[in-house]
């Protein structure tokens, strides 16, 4: 089963785009705070959706590792380095929980710097840009490029482009792009 960690306070906009993104590829079993909280979507895959507002950390297997916005910094615990984390450039705790772990990181805003970009935005049509090559959960390698956002619905920059780099690093890309 894959799986997907979500961590921070902050609202449920990067949950609902993910729901939204996935629930057509996977059945979703989303768990806030390891209480079994809804099952979503079809398919044969499951999804399994961990969504925490305090450090913990399910028994280390690959798999992605998204920063809410509000996500605090937990007092010197390290992620496994089996995780690969996504965060909002400019998040400073989750920055500082990566300071010392050796990893690699994917980050999502609107500077050269950053991994995953939005070359252009509207509703209902966006357009990602990966700006470096980016490695993949199971090691595939996806090189630069630009990728259509099909939205059923208006939504904020970073849970966009984090819902997107959820959706590029679990699995293969469609020719149309990308439904969120």
């Amino acid at each position: 089963m894959e799986k997907i960690i979500l961590y921070g306070n902050d609202g449920d906009e990067l949950k609902s785009l993910l729901i939204r993104a996935f629930s057509s590829l996977r059945k979703i079993r989303y768990f806030q705070n390891n209480i079994p909280s809804g099952l979503y979507g079809g398919g044969e895959k499951t999804l399994c959706l961990l969504d925490y507002t305090c450090p913990f950390f399910p028994e280390p297997s690959p798999c992605l590792f998204l920063f809410k916005r509000a996500a605090l910094s937990f007092g010197g615990m390290k992620l496994p380095s089996c995780y690969l984390p996504v965060l909002e450039s400019g998040n400073t705790p989750a920055a500082n929980m990566l300071a010392h772990t050796g990893g690699s990181a994917v980050l999502c805003g609107m500077s050269p710097r950053d991994t995953l970009s939005l070359s252009s935005t509207g509703f209902p049509h966006s357009m990602v840009s990966i700006q470096r090559d980016l490695r993949t959960v199971d090691n595939r390698i996806l090189e630069p490029s630009e990728i259509p956002v099909t939205l059923s619905a208006p939504a904020p920059e970073y849970p966009l482009l984090a819902a997107c780099a959820a959706l590029l690093l679990s699995g293969p890309v469609k020719e149309r792009g990308l439904y969120l």
